[in-house]
């Protein structure tokens, strides 16, 4: 057995040479900046809150949420080795955990967040996750099937989420967009409006959490954010409407990525509480968490994000340097900011034209 220690909880895992779902008990530690958002997430919220870990694994997601955020966390995993070893790891850190040995989609009962944290899509579970939700609560959700939502594999996006990827620069945020989306789309099945919290993307991940209410408004509400993205692969022009926009300005056809979410992916006063409450917890890297959250609390608020490479590449020109384009953006009368899909990509709503003539003017750049 190997041990590890994440925040406040000590956990053994079969002894594994590389991380994979074929494990006896799968955990990944690299997964831990993950946990941490989540934990300090949850933190905020009510003490009553109770909580499922719907793929529990070895027991750290629901260990970490007992030991660090005391609430009321039931586990679940439909490998019986993981059972048992959840069942060892709660023994360990002197926790009473609530633990079942089940498939997630005939799981009963109600609860007020479900964190589904499957390896792979989490498309599958989220029908039974609003079916145990009650009426006011949390959907978390991972997502690491990246290739098929960031476009490279169409097909398996279409199968699983119901929608079209593109596979472009700003692929990643598309590809939350349309995780989101989904889960939107399957909120208001079940009667929910679904607002996004926190959502971001990480290494070889996506993850959310989104508030669900109960409310046929809300419902519509919500739906009426879904959306196209429409991105031009002649002149790199890309914009977000709730209809499809055939022509460019440029006279070329664009391309289309949907359903997608249109609104705000983060909730700043949710990310004010996250800033807070880091101090006081019990995660290690503090400062990179804190980091983090303040990037995703200066991004511009739009549907997509530019790479300052590609533009370059599309002008036949050098890449200035990213603090010089915000400070030209800025001075120019342009809403900008960094954004954490990418240390070489910046959000603002100046058209494509716009920044190429700022692109291309090396007096704003010297």
């Amino acid at each position: 057995m190997l041990e590890f220690t994440e925040g406040k909880a000590v956990i053994s895992v079969p002894k594994f040479d590389k991380i994979t779902s074929r494990n006896a008990v799968f955990y990944n530690p690299l997964m831990y900046f993950n946990r941490d958002i989540s934990v300090l997430f949850v933190d905020g919220l009510s003490d009553d809150y109770t909580i499922l870990c719907g793929m529990a694994g070895t027991g750290i997601r629901p260990l970490r949420y007992f030991l660090e955020s005391r609430k009321r966390v039931f586990a679940n995993d439909i490998n019986p080795r993981a059972a048992d070893i959840i069942k060892k790891n709660a023994k360990k850190n002197n926790v009473i955990l609530e633990y079942f040995n089940e498939d997630f989609n005939v799981l009963k009962g109600k609860y007020d967040i479900i964190d589904i944290d499957p390896f792979g899509s989490p498309a599958r579970y989220m029908s039974a996750g609003m079916r145990m939700l009650r009426k006011e609560g949390y959907i978390f959700a991972t997502a690491t099937d990246t290739a098929a939502l960031c476009g490279s594999s169409q097909k398996s996006c279409l199968r699983k989420y119901g929608a079209h990827p593109l596979k472009t620069h700003y692929c990643h945020e598309t590809g939350l967009r349309i995780l989101i989306g989904t889960i939107v789309s399957d909120a208001a099945r079940w009667g929910y409006g679904a607002t996004p919290q926190l959502c971001f993307y990480k290494d070889h991940y996506m993850r959310v959490h989104v508030k669900m209410v109960k409310g046929k408004r809300r419902a519509v509400t919500s739906m009426k954010q879904l959306g196209f993205i429409n991105h031009c692969w002649s002149c790199l022009d890309r914009s977000f409407s709730t209809k499809p926009v055939s022509v460019c300005k440029c006279g070329n056809n664009y391309a289309h990525a949907y359903p997608v979410w249109g609104g705000p992916i983060n909730d700043n006063d949710v990310i004010e509480r996250m800033l807070s409450g880091i101090e006081n917890s019990s995660i290690d890297n503090k400062e990179q968490i804190e980091n983090f959250l303040l990037t995703l609390k200066s991004e511009v608020d739009i549907p997509f994000h530019w790479d300052a490479h590609e533009i370059s590449s599309y002008l036949k020109i050098p890449a200035p340097k990213m603090e010089k384009i915000l400070e030209v953006l800025d001075k120019e009368g342009h809403e900008s900011s960094k954004t954490h899909f990418s240390p070489t990509a910046f959000k603002t709503r100046a058209t494509i034209q716009q920044l190429s003539r700022l692109f291309r003017d090396e007096t704003l750049f010297r």
